[in-house]
């Protein structure tokens, strides 16, 4: 008999399922019918009624599983009428009969009847256990010999045995071929699911990906317009903060999008880190610019201590990643402290001549985490509440996302809190180092200064109409000569006529007509001379950036972008 709860088949396979155990059914009823018949005839009455029993039960079990669809229920009732029946045949007719034969086919069966669900666990066992006490119920009870049937010979019984061990190596290898083949069908459905999952997975990718370009563009287009509110030199006090509080907002809505697109890579086992060359001690000392006006207005103090030992060192990291952790836990600091000081420290704990370890702590004197609390806050959408708040905002993605990083930068975050009293995190990443003790003098042009861009031609192929105006505009006010192109195709043809003064292309990879894949390999089959720099709404990985740079692309920006990335890019590319 075999039993499966409704969902491990798919809805055309049901009914062909319900017809095969019928079959099965069927089959053992057959088979029990025949020992009714045999006993009654050899005058063994006793183990008529126990096959009796036994049919009984098999119609019985049949009515609530084809009926019903009470799956459970007929297992139990076959099990709870054939094993007394075999039990009392057992007795019976002596242990030299083979009558507990029927009951190692049942225990053989168990795996069969009940079916892959994780919450039959527990039914197995049960069943598992009955079939026990019915073998240990046979073996004590029941002698070698019968000693109820006076008139049944030694060679009877053993014609008995050989019967019922014939039958029960016939049913066992029905079952075996049948474990086997429903054991194959299922690894084959579990084939299909999981093509169709990771199938879905993709799709799943792709429109998350095209929704994520979509909105980092707009969100682009209103970082462009806001700083070029913000760059009037006649801006009133009430318009700049208006214009303030728009740049906030649009840089919050950033790193929302930002948070989703990254727990989404995350799930989907895709997420990576982008090392490049960078000055460490530039990096950090950035940190904290972000939180000062916080800080200010919610009268807190905020120390950034950096260990003089990176003064002027470079290493292979990735500054998005590891501003994001740390901005996400400074942020998280801001956010439940209301009195008292926040800090950051760098701290070089070991260094030679190849790499270099460096502490990062941030401590606050904020609410703290209860003990409990302190290892969930890293699941996702997990978020600790301020009592001063209804709702801490955010998403409750950071500290997963900040954690994912820092594992894949080869490390571990450390939580040490303690309630009203504050809390520290801390972690430690050791960094390749590429260039060490650079001269102190070195001498760098600016990317602030104001006209470090003069003559200097550069060609902006962008076809949103916001995005190239404010690119526009900020090359221009740093001495810049620019040429405009909405797409790949009249980028191409500018070139063939303004080639000798373009230096620079600023590339969109995503437009109409063109794009700047294609674009890309006739400019620089064309004009291999011509620095190419892609500008992209994607946030960058490792695959994309290898893909560029295999395309032709000299470096990329991603968008949204500040003005201080944009120059300090073209600053790069001018000084090289």
């Amino acid at each position: 008999m075999l039993m499966s709860q409704k969902k491990d088949y798919p809805d055309n396979a049901k009914k062909k399922f319900i017809l095969f155990t019928a079959g099965v059914y069927l089959s053992l009823l057959l088979f029990t019918i025949f020992f009714a018949i045999f006993n009654y005839h050899k005058g063994l009455y006793y183990s008529f009624y126990a096959a009796s029993f036994g049919i009984f039960g098999y119609l019985l079990s049949m009515y609530f599983y084809i009926r019903k669809k009470k799956y459970l229920t007929a297992v139990y009732i076959v099990y709870l009428t054939l094993g007394p029946a075999v039990v009392l045949a057992s007795y019976a007719e002596g242990l030299m009969s083979g009558n507990y034969w029927f009951v190692l086919t049942m225990l053989y069966a168990i795996p069969l009847m009940i079916r892959r669900k994780h919450y039959f666990l527990k039914h197995s066992k049960i069943l598992y256990a009955i079939t026990i006490v019915l073998i240990l119920l046979i073996s004590i009870i029941s002698p070698m010999y019968t000693e109820m049937y006076p008139h049944l010979t030694k060679g009877e019984t053993h014609t008995k045995l050989l019967i019922n061990s014939t039958v029960c190596f016939i049913v066992i290898i029905i079952f075996s071929i049948i474990g086997l083949r429903s054991g194959k069908l299922f690894i084959r459905q579990l084939f299909k699911e999981k093509q169709r999952a990771e199938k879905e997975k993709d799709n799943r990718t792709r429109v998350l990906a095209n929704i994520g370009h979509e909105l980092r563009t707009q969100i682009n287009s209103i970082n462009g317009i806001t700083q070029l509110i913000l760059e009037q030199d006649k801006l009133e006090k009430k318009e700049k903060e208006y214009a303030e509080i728009l740049d906030y907002c649009n840089n919050k809505m950033l790193v929302l999008v930002n948070d989703i697109l990254d727990i989404h890579k995350i799930e989907s086992g895709k997420f990576e880190l982008n090392n490049i060359p960078r000055d460490l001690n530039k990096v950090l000392a950035k940190i904290t610019i972000p939180f000062l006006n916080i800080a200010e207005k919610k009268n807190l103090t905020l120390k950034t201590v950096i260990d003089k030992k990176l003064s002027y060192i470079t290493v292979n990291l990735d500054e998005t990643r590891l501003t994001q952790v740390l901005h996400n836990l400074l942020s998280n600091a801001f956010k439940f402290t209301e009195y008292g000081s926040i800090s950051f420290t760098a701290e070089v704990l070991e260094e030679n001549n190849d790499v270099i370890n460096v502490k990062f702590t941030i401590t606050d004197t904020g609410i703290g985490i209860p003990e409990e609390l302190q290892m969930t806050i890293f699941e996702s959408f997990q978020q600790i509440k301020n009592d001063s708040s209804s709702f801490p905002g955010g998403t409750g993605l950071g500290l997963a996302i900040s954690k994912t990083i820092v594992e894949k930068m080869g490390a571990n975050i450390q939580v040490k809190s303690e309630l009203n009293k504050g809390s520290s995190f801390s972690f430690s990443v050791t960094f390749e180092k590429i260039v060490n003790n650079v001269s102190k003098n070195q001498e760098k042009i600016s990317a602030n200064a104001t006209q470090f861009l003069s003559n200097t031609s550069i060609l902006i192929v962008e076809d949103n109409v916001v995005s190239m105006m404010y690119v526009n505009k900020l090359l221009k006010n740093h001495g810049a000569n620019t040429f405009q192109a909405i797409n790949g195709a009249k980028a191409i043809e500018i070139l063939k006529n303004k080639h000798q003064e373009i230096e620079i292309v600023l590339l969109d990879l995503e437009m109409p007509v063109m794009n700047g894949f294609k674009a890309i390999t006739f400019i620089k089959k064309d004009y291999p001379d011509v620095t190419v720099i892609a500008f992209t709404a994607n946030i960058p990985s490792e695959d994309m950036m290898q893909n560029l740079k295999e395309l032709g692309f000299d470096d990329m920006i991603s968008k949204p972008f500040k003005k201080e990335e944009i120059l300090t890019v073209l600053q790069k590319k001018i000084t090289s």
